[in-house]
């Protein structure tokens, strides 16, 4: 065939009157064999090429429909087919409009052509470019087309440079697209974010909500956020949200922005104007606040309000103190408790938890009406939203411990077993508010609810953090053991001697601290709860917060009336050397805790014996201690060595000026 096409251009129509061109097409449509697939395709652009008949009758008789598979081949099948389709598409006088409109219809061209563009073949990128910005020029809707397979271009000429008609298409097609972040970032790379806004400031209402709604979806980048951010498209956005009689759907859409504005990683670095200036952040958390009163206010602009209101509140301690006591947030938020919109009850709880740092009373006395407790336990109950019941545990640890019948109503509730459960599965964070919150349960003026607590199955929770929590666990978990042991004197057992008086009474064991039987459940008793030594190896870690609970519950172990047995269960678990190691590395507050300790082992005449010497070179050389004797520090050092001095086995006073 194309010997004969060579030696005369007439055989042209006498292969295609011969019905030679049908055959080939069809092999074309069958073949699996690369080479004969090409020289088909090759076969075929020497046909059509100048032969106006063979053209139509290619395209009119579906002859393309082979052709245009063969588009995304083998880089050589693919290279002979751009080059056949580019050849089909022209006539005398350029091209040929109606064969590139029977083009478009052809839902995978536009792929396979944009798969060439951006391929690593330059001879079919060229044809496939030809071909596809003739398309996009006939046919709006395939500029929409090109940009779901992944060439922007045009899309994004048409929306930075395009009439006021065609950039409103544009941006309703970006709206309605499907993007990775891949191709947000492109978008905003390219410069369309300008013309978004422009449209947001100066647009009919149409052009706004639109706007808005690629906003929306462009925000999703963080780079783009930031674009926007740099721009000062947030006041613009702020503007539109509170502005009198606005649509309901612009409003939607810019809580939505706003929403992901302040989202968790973000918090309000991106409230900023064009300068780069902070924007002013009270008057915004005092409307976002008053968007919940507006009666007509839908769950789709209060969601993302209320989001963007935590958001901004998690970041700024300040702004949470304006939003309790200026715009009365915590009578606010209280009613959404009680809404049908699950998600709205969850972020209330969250923003409840920063605001009853600042208005505990007011939460209390809503939580005391009936129902609004079980609410509240059905939150700590929520194993599946970590955030939600970390949100209730801190709350509730906010809440004045005072208050003893929400203790009690707790308890009836399950409200305690509620909390135990976090410790035991929940997240770490949730951990740690939910040992805070049982500070209300261990109170040592009420016995009764502490063994409440321990008979839940608290007590090895706690000793099992001592080693495994964060170092807020840790220290919260070291004080509630702390609170249980202060009971453990007051419970205590004194032992009498069993058995027949012509034999040796049998003497049960003894508890070492304490003078009697002890065990956890019925003393509390931290020696039996395998507690001691994990105490004392926390006091080697030399962290602060630690180490100042860590003394405060060993010192429970230290009893007035009787001092020796305390201070010699101390010593034989090695906890009196890393006492005195803090005052070469604690800080002044852990200093007088750990003066406090020493002043109750120190009344022990063996523990002076022991411990004296290198106590004494300690405290007589700190640091300032002869300029601040009249502080608490110093008066509490001149005790301790008082206590040393009284049991000196030498005459000599050791404390020129004071004892001499």
């Amino acid at each position: 065939m194309q010997d004969l096409m060579r030696e005369n251009s007439i055989n042209k129509d006498w292969i295609s009157i011969g019905g030679l061109t049908d055959i080939i097409i069809c092999i074309l449509g069958t073949s699996h064999n690369k080479d004969e697939k090409r020289k088909i395709l090759v076969t075929l652009k020497d046909l059509v090429k100048g032969h106006v008949r063979n053209k139509e009758k290619l395209v009119d008789y579906g002859g393309w429909d082979h052709v245009i598979p063969c588009l995304g081949r083998d880089p050589s099948i693919s290279k002979a087919a751009v080059e056949l389709l580019y050849e089909l598409l022209q006539e005398r006088s350029g091209w040929n409009v109606s064969a590139c409109r029977k083009l478009s219809q052809q839902g995978s061209a536009i792929l396979f052509l944009v798969t060439l563009l951006k391929g690593q073949v330059r001879e079919s990128a060229v044809y496939a470019e030809k071909i596809l910005n003739k398309l996009v020029e006939i046919d709006e809707e395939n500029i929409s087309w090109a940009a779901k397979s992944g060439w922007y271009k045009p899309l994004i000429d048409r929306i930075v440079q395009g009439t006021d008609s065609s950039r409103i298409s544009m941006v309703r097609a970006l709206v309605n697209m499907e993007l990775f972040d891949s191709d947000l970032k492109l978008l905003g790379e390219e410069g369309i974010l300008p013309s978004l806004l422009q449209m947001l400031s100066s647009g009919n209402l149409e052009s706004k909500e639109l706007s808005l709604s690629a906003l929306v979806k462009l925000s999703d980048c963080a780079a783009n956020k930031e674009l926007i951010a740099a721009a000062g498209g947030l006041p613009l956005v702020i503007t539109l949200m509170f502005s009198a009689h606005m649509r309901s759907m612009i409003i939607v859409k810019c809580s939505e922005i706003l929403e992901k504005f302040s989202c968790d990683d973000d918090g309000i670095k991106f409230f900023i104007d064009e300068n780069g200036a902070q924007l002013e952040l009270e008057p915004i958390v005092s409307d976002l606040l008053a968007l919940q009163q507006i009666a007509h206010s839908s769950q789709n602009v209060r969601r993302p309000a209320l989001r963007t209101l935590l958001g901004i509140c998690k970041f700024d301690a300040g702004l949470v103190k304006t939003a309790v006591l200026t715009a009365k947030g915590v009578s606010l938020v209280l009613p959404l408790l009680d809404d049908t919109d699950s998600e709205i009850r969850e972020i209330a709880i969250n923003l409840l938890f920063l605001f009853s740092h600042h208005e505990p009373q007011g939460v209390v006395e809503y939580l005391l009406k009936p129902k609004r407790l079980e609410a509240l336990v059905g939150f700590l109950e929520n194993d599946d939203k970590s955030d939600v019941q970390m949100a209730a545990a801190g709350l509730l640890a906010n809440l004045p411990k005072s208050e003893v019948s929400v203790t009690t109503k707790l308890i009836d509730l399950d409200g305690l077993n509620a909390l135990i459960k976090i410790i035991r599965t929940g997240t770490m964070e949730a951990k740690e508010n939910a040992l805070s919150a049982l500070f209300r349960f261990t109170d040592p003026a009420n016995p009764e609810t502490q063994r409440i607590v321990v008979e839940q199955g608290a007590y090895p929770l706690f000793v099992n953090l001592l080693t495994t929590g964060s170092v807020m666990a840790k220290a919260r978990a070291a004080a509630l053991i702390g609170d249980l042991s202060r009971s453990s004197p007051k419970l205590v057992v004194v032992s009498k001697a069993t058995g027949c008086w012509c034999f040796r009474p049998t003497r049960p064991h003894l508890c070492p601290a304490h003078g009697g039987i002890c065990s956890v459940k019925t003393t509390f008793c931290l020696i039996e709860a395998t507690a001691l030594p994990v105490l004392v190896k926390l006091l080697q870690g030399e962290v602060h917060v630690i180490a100042h609970e860590a003394i405060q519950t060993l010192s429970t172990l230290v009893q007035e009336g009787s001092p020796n047995r305390g201070a010699n269960v101390l010593h034989e678990a090695d906890a009196i050397k890393p006492v005195l190691d803090i005052f070469t590395w604690g800080t002044d507050s852990l200093k007088e805790e750990a003066l406090g300790l020493l002043e109750k082992v120190f009344l022990s005449r063996e523990m002076v014996e022991h411990y004296g010497p290198s106590a004494r070179l300690i405290l007589v050389g700190m640091p300032g201690r002869n300029g601040h004797e009249d502080s608490r520090m110093g008066r509490r050092v001149a005790k301790v060595l008082s206590l040393l001095e009284r049991y000196s086995r030498s005459s000599t006073s050791l404390l020129p000026g004071i004892f001499g």
